[in-house]
């Protein structure tokens, strides 16, 4: 992980022609002005694992696999890539620690009391979302965290995000409000499935909404909000929550769900799209060798890391929701009835929806 930050940072991925049959490590090293004594270790020990490889001695060239690096269009996803080995993997050095100290009071506190592995590994009292996004650390975190949320969703379930809902039932006037939509990436899918004259309003933090202006401004409407504050649009047709409540443990999300209620009419929608947890007999391998090794998928391997990435950051577990309707029963929504519906795979990700008064 260290290796790939690193590389990652530095560039070495563009450095290396694609075509190229190798570089010398000394004039990767030059290029990238890092010490060739050091940066052949980190580069041989990325070839172990078939990220870039060494056709010849102290020469290196693309492998399949790194070739991607050197790729105009990869570059929001090298972003997620260095959120996960920069400040994520910062933190999880001092998870054991966090638990320690914090684990019995994660889903008990409100923001300004939360402390997670995060604040230890960066040595802040301050919540993740507020630190990076203060002025000194908008370019490396901030923007960075913008633009990673868009190279994950164009590299992971943007079909569940389309295909979840029928977003064409909504009419001209409608207004659709994507609350927390970070610099609006999501809002523009959205935007070429309704019907024309329906409103896609994104709000996010200033920051956000500034940097989603220059890139979607275009296209939807982006306007600054903090979900912790009361919502300023009444009666919106949607109020839409797009992986925000795994953010936050489960006393933050009442919060937030609370400012959306008091803002919604009865025609009103609230949906939650979202990890929709499964329950142990989906997780559980290892009945034999054989599941050992094919019962772990690909969707499971998936969810744990981002469960543990969640809980190194922000000290939750990931998901508001699980997969049973007995559990959904049980979630209060909006008018004090229970009538949720699910759509999607209850695999990774649904959209969850508040019917209301049914």
């Amino acid at each position: 992980m260290v290796a790939l930050r690193f590389i990652l940072e530095k560039g070495i991925g563009k450095i290396i022609p694609v075509s190229s049959p190798g570089m010398h490590i000394s004039e990767i090293s030059e290029k990238a002005g890092v010490p060739e004594n050091r940066l052949i270790h980190l580069m041989r020990q990325l070839s172990i694992i078939n990220i870039f490889r060494e056709p010849k001695p102290r020469v290196f060239a693309h492998s399949t696999a790194s070739s991607v690096l050197a790729s105009p269009g990869f570059a929001n996803m090298t972003d997620l890539l260095l959120h996960f080995s920069d400040e994520g993997y910062k933190c999880s050095g001092y998870l054991p620690e966090a638990i320690d100290l914090y684990a019995d009071k994660f889903d008990k506190v409100e923001k300004p009391e939360l402390r997670t592995a995060f604040n230890l590994a960066f040595n802040t009292d301050m919540h993740y979302f507020d630190y990076i996004y203060t002025p000194e650390n908008i370019p490396r975190y901030g923007d960075r965290f913008g633009r990673s949320m868009m190279g994950g969703a164009r590299h992971e379930l943007v079909a569940v995000t389309i295909d979840s809902y029928d977003w064409t039932q909504f009419e001209k006037g409608d207004k659709i409000i994507d609350v927390g939509g970070g610099v609006g990436h999501v809002g523009v899918w959205i935007s070429k499935l309704v019907k024309p004259g329906v409103q896609i309003i994104i709000q996010d933090r200033p920051s956000v909404i500034e940097q989603g202006r220059k890139i979607h401004g275009h296209i939807v409407d982006l306007e600054p909000h903090n979900f912790f504050e009361p919502q300023p649009i009444k009666g919106a047709q949607v109020y839409y929550l797009r992986l925000i409540l795994h953010d936050w443990p489960d006393t933050v999300c009442k919060t937030i769900l609370g400012h959306i209620v008091e803002a919604m009419s009865a025609d009103s929608k609230l949906l939650i799209f979202d990890a929709v947890w499964q329950e142990d007999e989906w997780w559980g391998c290892g009945k034999d060798d054989e599941d050992m090794i094919t019962g772990w998928t690909q969707s499971k391997r998936h969810m744990n890391i981002r469960t543990l990435h969640m809980l190194n950051k922000l000290g939750t577990n990931s998901s508001p929701f699980k997969s049973d309707d007995q559990a959904l029963k049980n979630v209060p929504n909006r008018s004090g009835t229970s009538y949720w519906g699910v759509w999607g795979s209850r695999s990774d990700r649904s959209m969850v929806e508040d019917y209301g008064n049914l």
